[in-house]
């Protein structure tokens, strides 16, 4: 998949870049090859090391006071997203990624007050993004320092699906076969 984003260059600072799917409710399981096992943003990443981690997607809601946009992972080559019998799909970076998933859409993480309102929903919504802002946001606290704003340029984000099999696929391997 090739994306082309040309935002309005009217457009104040950008918190991420990037597009969003659902997947089936049962696809719950993640494996991924980036930054973890933590969430990790441009500006909040130097402690999450590059390396193979896993988990559910329930485990990368990160429970806030205030219901807010969490989780994502920086520098991301690959993620698997997969059901409980090993059945998947593989996104791959050309060459890199940042993604989130979660039991709910980033407009219920928007819209609650607090996360007592949060319903899962009967879908994984999985962000893939070409960037994302720092955090900050003045939230709860100052902007983000200047380099790590998102400003409205053009980019391009590109990945592979390709279906896959935990456990049976060499993830690296069928990572690397990717077309040109």
């Amino acid at each position: 998949c090739r994306f082309e984003f040309k935002p309005n260059a009217g457009l104040p600072h950008l918190p991420r870049l990037g597009v969003s799917m659902e997947l089936e409710s049962d696809m719950d399981r993640l494996k991924w090859y980036g930054r973890g096992p933590h969430e990790n943003y441009p500006d909040k990443k130097s402690a999450a090391h590059i390396g193979l981690y896993s988990g559910t997607v329930a485990d990368q809601h990160e429970e806030y006071v205030r219901p807010q946009e969490n989780g994502a992972k920086c520098d991301v080559s690959w993620a698997m997203l997969h059901d409980p019998r090993g059945l998947g799909v593989l996104f791959a970076g050309q060459p890199m990624f940042s993604f989130n998933a979660h039991d709910y859409s980033d407009m219920d993480l928007t819209l609650a007050e607090h996360t007592y309102e949060l319903e899962r929903q009967e879908a994984i919504t999985l962000n893939i993004d070409v960037a994302q802002g720092g955090l900050g946001s003045a939230s709860c606290g100052p902007s983000p320092l200047e380099q790590y704003l998102l400003l409205p340029e053009p980019a391009v984000l590109e990945f592979v699906i390709r279906p896959a099999v935990h456990g049976r696929d060499d993830l690296f391997i069928k990572a690397r076969k990717l077309p040109e």
